[in-house]
């Protein structure tokens, strides 16, 4: 059974799926304060580059390209 309320979400493929986890890892970065909420609001362009960057940092790490810990320092510098 499908369920369907305010909190619920389709993904239709692997895209929307891969768009849908870097927006949880922005979510969760102002959450616990990685990054400053109005650094982001001050400058869009900066953040969509940074958000690019850390897509294709993920995406390295998945293929195992990138350890977890060489992507968790690059995500670092990204979002210092």
């Amino acid at each position: 059974m499908l369920y369907k309320d305010e909190l619920s979400i389709t993904i239709a493929n692997n895209q929307q799926f891969d768009q849908f986890r870097l927006l949880k890892l922005k979510i969760d970065d102002l959450r616990d304060g990685s990054v400053n909420p109005a650094v982001v609001a001050s400058s869009p362009s900066t953040f969509s580059y940074v958000a690019d960057e850390l897509e294709k940092l993920n995406s390295l790490q998945e293929r195992r390209i990138l350890s977890q810990q060489e992507f968790e320092q690059q995500k670092a510098k990204l979002l210092s």
